[in-house]
């Protein structure tokens, strides 16, 4: 009934980005890295996560700015 930390979010993704692996996969290890290295925008709960040639998770992160009367603004 409440919201999720940081640390819950980050393995609610980390479970998702190697569950879509495995249904793509066979059982072997090696076809399970290939695919999670293969992963190009993944939609998760945290925004959209690639990984690169050196097998390093990519996202763009947000950036906000807060206006002259107060609101939060995301920066595009």
């Amino acid at each position: 009934g409440a919201a999720p930390d940081l640390l819950g979010s980050q393995s609610f993704e980390a479970m998702a980005l190697v569950a879509a692996a495995i249904r793509k996969s066979s059982n072997d290890r090696n076809d399970l890295v290939t695919e999670l290295a293969q992963l190009k925008e993944f939609d998760s709960p945290l925004g959209m996560v690639s990984f690169d040639s050196s097998r390093l998770a990519r996202r763009k992160l947000p950036v906000y700015s807060l206006s002259a009367n107060g609101a939060i603004l995301e920066v595009q």
